[in-house]
């Protein structure tokens, strides 16, 4: 795989996080976590504005290259 196809997938991966990011903000539900609906403190998501689930979850949906 040639680091042109890479960059490819990883920019569509990151704009797939983005349209769940913007779509969870829509609903209401971007602060929130997707696992048990506990916030998600404020400092990460200033970090990460594509984290989907608290600190007490597994990092389902986080990449670790924005951690």
């Amino acid at each position: 795989m040639t680091i042109e196809n890479e960059s490819v997938i990883n920019i569509e991966a990151l704009l797939s996080e983005v349209d769940v990011a913007m779509q969870r903000l829509a609903e209401g539900q971007y602060q929130l976590c997707a696992v048990c609906q506990a916030p998600i403190d404020r400092d990460r998501l200033i970090e990460n504005p594509l984290l989907t689930t608290c600190v007490q979850h597994p990092k389902l949906s986080e990449r670790g290259d924005h951690e």
